[in-house]
């Protein structure tokens, strides 16, 4: 069989997937926007937009005119790649982003799966990120953001319409997508590497001077992981702070390292000056980038807790953490009400509380971290357990296992309604609020 992956970027799952095809003697080629790490036996190609998008059109469509300007160019790759010789059986790529929207025009005879990140809900539970709260309900900027989330499902909504079928990687996800789009889609989660990402009894971190790499610097005994993808985001960093601060004296001797998916690459992601403006003792707090898997592995295992702050539809870092056997502490979202059961594997603490929008405010958080790195039992209990969820639930050799059994149903022309994961049973029966609850153990 012959796969082709057109992406932006290069996933995690996209890439697992790719090289088990290729080690199972199928050719692979993967084609990406940008630079991408070399994988075994598999080619890897790229596409360029013949401009950037988004400059010259009304600002809802801007997400629209890029994903068809990637449209565009994946469509010039395709008439390369067939002039060479290579027109794919089977087709996955990245939904909603462009790279997908016209492989029917180009390869009419390919089976197209589509994996989707996110379909936007211009209501409550679209929001995700416990570090930036959303416009309240009936302000004009509420009616403005709702309108532009509508328009951003334009490219999602094209790709479902001709997809021979669709993936997703998580309930929360999955609840976003109109009730009829269930008949094409199958719910498969990412998964974490659990022999990579694993409890190491005894391990020290070092940690370098804020900004800095994990080298040296640092060594301590009870170390704190604060995840935060957005801190240049101006709705909460100050109270995100205040959080922290609170931590902090509480427990005397936590150190604390804040990974910012921001910093590094956006100027505006708050100094250290900044954190110690807001109370934070800056003597026991270092603020990193982007880490590479080593790091962040090496970092979860020294770490006594892992705060995950948002936008927490992307869990990865949940999952890594829990596999670990950290004990985690998340928002009570959707997306991590998923993952995590309060009290039973990890802790769950009001949404909005850090951001000071519920009663205690950035006390709640700090408190809820505070006790239960007070309690040791507890805390080892809750990090053994975060780690038996991930070896029952969530371990990628057994979803790899089952991402190949899609793809071989979709491309033998298997019925959407028998594909690997399908959720087509639930048709008529899916959630359409954050608050109906989610299945703990499906997927």
């Amino acid at each position: 069989m012959r796969v082709l992956f057109l992406h932006v970027g290069a996933p995690r799952r996209s890439r697992d997937l790719a090289v088990a095809l290729a080690a199972a003697r199928h050719q692979v080629v993967f084609a990406t926007h940008g630079p991408a790490e070399p994988l075994p036996r598999v080619q890897h190609v790229r596409w360029s937009a013949s401009r950037p998008g988004g400059e010259h059109c009304h600002r809802y469509l801007r997400d629209l005119e890029q994903a068809v300007l990637a449209g565009q160019g994946v469509v010039r790759l395709a008439h390369e790649l067939a002039a060479r010789g290579f027109r794919p059986d089977l087709v996955y790529g990245e939904g909603g982003s462009g790279v997908t929207l016209y492989v029917k025009e180009t390869f009419p005879e390919a089976k197209l799966v589509c994996s989707f990140a996110r379909f936007h809900r211009a209501d409550a539970s679209d929001a995700s990120d416990a570090a930036e709260p959303s416009p309240p309900p009936g302000d004009g900027a509420a009616a403005d953001a709702a309108c532009l989330l509508r328009a951003r499902n334009g490219a999602a909504l094209l790709d479902l319409a001709h997809c021979d079928h669709g993936v997703v990687s998580s309930e929360w996800h999955l609840a976003r997508f109109p009730p009829d789009a269930l008949a094409v889609l199958s719910l498969l989660h990412d998964g974490v590497d659990d022999t990579w990402f694993r409890p190491a009894p005894g391990r020290r971190p070092h940690v370098g001077p804020a900004g800095g790499a994990l080298t040296g610097g640092l060594a301590a005994d009870e170390v704190v992981t604060v995840a935060c993808a957005r801190l240049a985001t101006t709705g909460g960093v100050e109270a995100i702070a205040a959080a922290l601060a609170n931590l902090q004296r509480r427990r005397p001797m936590c150190q604390l390292v804040v990974v910012g998916g921001d910093v590094g690459r956006n100027s505006t992601a708050p100094a250290v000056g900044a954190w110690a403006a807001a109370g934070v003792d800056v003597t026991r707090l270092r603020v990193v980038g982007p880490l590479e898997a080593a790091a962040r592995r090496d970092l979860l295992q020294a770490s006594a807790a892992y705060v995950h702050l948002g936008p927490v539809e992307d869990n990865m870092g949940l999952l890594e953490a829990m596999s670990s056997g950290c004990l985690v502490v998340a928002p009570d979202l959707g997306p991590a009400r998923e993952l995590v059961a309060h009290g039973e594997d990890g802790l769950l603490f009001p949404v909005g509380a850090q951001a000071g929008g519920q009663a205690g405010g950035p006390a709640t958080l700090g408190a809820t971290v505070a006790d239960a790195l007070a309690d040791g039992e507890k805390r080892a209990l809750l990090g053994k357990a975060a780690r038996e969820t991930v070896l029952d639930r969530f371990r990628r050799a057994d979803l790899a296992a089952r991402q190949l059994r899609l793809v071989d149903g979709v491309a033998r022309g298997v019925p959407s309604a028998s594909v690997e994961g399908s959720v087509a049973h639930r048709l008529g029966t899916a959630p359409t609020s954050d608050a109906v609850p989610l299945p703990h153990g499906e997927g």
